[in-house]
């Protein structure tokens, strides 16, 4: 994706867990830990010494973006985001943001797909067949791209994605 081959950051370990849950049920046992996810510059100060560990390029994935404007304000979460996304771009690095669908003002959704080089979407659709995943880029920068939606599957930790080839 984007001339990154995502596989070299797993088969050289440069991946780092950032928990920001733990601290409502006790104490996290991991290296990288948020004590509290109202606390943004804190937050912020985890995610950068988890991203300082590794020496070069990185690949992030938050999940989820969508808890943090339950403990702030929505605009003091996208200067936080903004401010990762930053710092990731200096380090030519990638990451992958997730947002739960429904949950936030249709303002902040806009803002951060403003921020973003692209944006995915995933739904599940209910069939005869049972659920059915779907995927589908919505926007990504300087590419031209389909937006159509796509099926994919899951399969031994895999998400495969359903094209059907098309001539011409």
């Amino acid at each position: 994706m984007l001339g990154i081959d995502l596989s070299t950051f797993e088969r050289e370990g440069k991946f780092s867990f950032v928990d920001g849950y733990s601290w409502l049920a006790g104490n996290s046992t991991e290296s990288y830990s948020a004590q509290n996810l109202a606390n943004l510059s804190e937050l912020m100060i985890v995610i950068d010494r988890a991203l300082n560990s590794f020496e070069d390029r990185f690949f992030l994935v938050f999940d989820s973006v969508s808890p943090l404007p339950l403990y702030n304000p929505e605009l003091d979460v996208m200067k936080f985001v903004q401010l990762l996304i930053s710092r990731i771009k200096t380090r030519e690095s990638l990451a992958i943001f997730a947002v739960q669908s429904g949950v936030h003002s249709s303002e902040f959704c806009n803002a951060l797909a403003y921020l973003a080089d692209g944006v995915f979407d995933l739904k599940t659709e209910e069939e005869s067949c049972g659920v059915r995943r779907y995927f589908r880029v919505r926007n990504l920068r300087y590419t031209s791209h389909d937006t159509k939606w796509v099926p994919y599957i899951i399969a031994s930790r895999i998400i495969k994605l359903q094209f059907k080839e098309v001539s011409g």
